[in-house]
């Protein structure tokens, strides 16, 4: 199937499920055109746990076993959750790179985090951006072909820490 405009994401979010602008337009953002997928992560709450998701992953305080936990779930749940996880980090990289390049981006995913990103951008290069993003999404490819996790989070979580 071809994916469903943003604004149709939006709209059955909004009206049929009651959900609060912010979060439809996050949802229809991030579930790149799938209505299935926006509605699953509107049931599972992901808008309210995305900070924390950021916030936690992006810490260099935050315990790498914690990260790596991750890694020791059931396979079916654990590559739910680690590709959530990525999901939500690719779409925080995706905006700092959209803030660098245009001062006043207007289709960011995390709307809701702008001054945040705004700021985050400027203390990254264009190279470092581009490289957790390629990070990413080279361990995105590895949870679908089952690499062992617990290597693929551990570099990339260096990454992150770069």
């Amino acid at each position: 199937f071809s994916p469903l405009k943003e604004e149709l994401i939006q709209s059955v979010l909004l009206h049929q499920w009651g959900t609060p602008p912010e979060e439809a337009v996050y949802l229809a953002r991030i579930s790149g055109g799938s209505l299935g997928k926006a509605l699953l992560y509107h049931k599972e709450g992901l808008f309210t746990r995305k900070n924390r998701m950021i916030s936690d992953i992006l810490d260099k305080d935050y315990p790498l076993e914690n990260f790596v936990e991750m890694s020791l779930r059931d396979r079916s749940e654990r590559s739910a959750q680690i590709h959530e996880v990525l999901c939500v980090l690719s779409s925080w990289f995706r905006d700092l790179l959209l803030a660098k390049i245009l001062k006043e981006p207007k289709n960011l995913i995390n709307i809701d985090r702008k001054d945040d990103i705004m700021r985050s951008s400027g203390t990254f290069s264009f190279a470092e951006i581009e490289q957790r993003i390629q990070t990413i999404a080279e361990t995105m490819k590895d949870v679908e072909r089952n690499i062992n996790m617990r290597i693929s989070l551990t570099h990339l979580r260096v990454e992150l820490w770069k």
